[in-house]
């Protein structure tokens, strides 16, 4: 069972008569409670000092004290405790003032019914504690406002400023020019070059959407960017009241993405310049072997050619390659596509006699998997266009597929296949040597069907470390 504490009761009263009335009369309706008697102002500070109440009765007129004053003086004394004023016909109009100055109620005496005066009590104390506590929230409100580094302000539904910051106060003042006051409409003091902003900043407010913008505040030598988060206040019945909202200074975060992006742009530089060079040096290479094959034996001319052929396919992979902006994410769909139309324009392969066949997913791949996937294609499109079909009539499939951890990768022609007793891991093919490396560049492992033409299946892992 949970004892209830006596309700502490200070009686300030010079009248004997008046004290000994007011205590039967809370005796008849509560006997948990302390009164205490000071018939001085002198003696109910002095009391005040000593203990702690819960309510304060006060009478005006003391011999030491009367009037207004009485209570201006209790009341900076005890401004944490319930007061009621006990004032005579004459004093009424002292006792509203009080009620408006901070006290709890007043009673004019006479006769007092007894419970009201009980009642009075009690909601005196209860409004007072309501007082305390939200006292005590605005304060520890009032210090999380002005300790953080955000500027923090809220307005009405009309736009009028009900609460602000000092950081939002200081950065108002230096960009505007303008003092800010509790009231002031601030869509008033905007320049004509931002109302579209905070017309549609108003406008998302009304139909009570939470969102956050950028804002730029430029300043003569430097410019301090803002995020402004925007929390439309909503009250109990889900009525609009009014915004809140919350600007934190990102301008160390926008020079730190400024320098990334900068960073980014030189290195793709960089990259773009090395694939140039690498292409000119390509292309001073192919011009060689043109110039040699002209005066080689027809063995050693056909080997060259076929390495000046692979040389270009090699230059042409790359450069596709490089045309793509992100290079750690390369639509692979699209880079087979353009691959397999250079490989037929640079053989001269017409509409109607080898169909390319593409089932490739619709995934992205990085540059370390795209270059060495690209030169297998090549390699073996190209061998399949040269040789697989004498009549130039067939299908060359390329097809990829994705699972949780791998890849597979499926080249296969329908043409006249691979001799049935050519090792694929032990030949002197030039074109396959290539490709049985790069499988082992990408930690792949490949199978070979010779059942129905030629198909080359080769897995690996979708997420590796390239071997060399």
């Amino acid at each position: 069972m949970i004892i209830k504490p006596p309700i502490k009761i200070l009686l300030i009263e010079d009248n004997p008569d008046d004290f000994s009335f007011i205590r039967e009369i809370l005796e008849e309706v509560e006997d948990q409670f302390e009164l205490v008697n000071a018939d001085t102002l002198k003696k109910g500070l002095k009391s005040i000092d000593d203990g702690q109440y819960d309510v304060i009765l006060l009478d005006l007129g003391l011999p030491d004290s009367n009037g207004f004053d009485t209570f201006n003086k209790v009341h900076k004394h005890a401004p944490g405790t319930a007061l009621i004023i006990l004032t005579g016909l004459r004093d009424e109009e002292i006792g509203n003032r009080a009620v408006k100055e901070g006290a709890q109620d007043y009673f004019v005496k006479g006769p007092i019914d007894s419970k009201l005066l009980f009642k009075s009590i009690n909601y005196g104390i209860e409004r007072n504690n309501l007082v305390l506590d939200l006292a005590r929230r605005e304060s520890n409100l009032s210090a999380l406002m002005e300790n953080t580094t955000d500027s923090i302000w809220s307005t009405d539904i009309k736009g009028n400023l009900l609460t602000f910051n000092s950081k939002f106060q200081e950065l108002f003042k230096k960009y505007y020019g303008i003092e800010l006051e509790e009231g002031m409409r601030l869509y008033d003091h905007i320049p004509t070059d931002e109302s579209k902003l905070w017309e549609t900043v108003n406008k998302k407010i009304l139909i009570k959407e939470r969102f956050s913008f950028e804002k730029v505040y430029e300043f003569p030598g430097t410019s301090i960017y803002v995020e402004i988060s925007v929390n439309p206040i909503i009250s109990g019945d889900s009525s609009l009241m009014g915004a809140s909202f919350f600007g934190r200074d990102i301008t160390e975060r926008k020079k730190t993405e400024n320098s990334f992006k900068v960073a980014l742009e030189e290195k793709e530089m960089l990259i773009r310049g090395i694939q140039y060079r690498m292409k000119n040096n390509m292309d001073i290479i192919s011009s060689l072997f043109d110039k040699q094959i002209m005066h080689l034996e027809k063995e050693t001319e056909n080997i060259l050619k076929e390495s000046h052929g692979r040389l270009k396919s090699m230059t042409m992979t790359n450069e596709k390659l490089y045309q793509y902006e992100n290079l750690s994410k390369i639509n692979f769909k699209d880079y087979v596509a353009d691959l397999v139309n250079d490989i037929f324009y640079s053989y001269g392969i017409k509409n109607g006699t080898i169909h390319p066949k593409l089932e490739i997913e619709d995934i992205n791949v990085d540059i370390n998997t795209a270059i060495p996937l690209g030169l297998i294609i090549n390699e073996l499109v190209t061998n399949s266009v040269k040789y697989a079909f004498p009549q130039s009539k067939g299908t060359i499939k390329i097809k990829l597929k994705s699972s949780p951890d791998q890849l597979e990768l499926t080249i296969a022609d329908n043409g006249v296949g691979l001799p049935d007793d050519l090792d694929y891991n032990n030949t002197d093919s030039r074109g396959l040597q290539l490709v049985y490396d790069l499988v082992r560049q990408i930690d792949g492992e490949n199978e070979l069907d010779r059942s129905h033409g030629t198909q080359f299946k080769i897995t690996f892992k979708s997420t590796r470390k390239i071997k060399y």
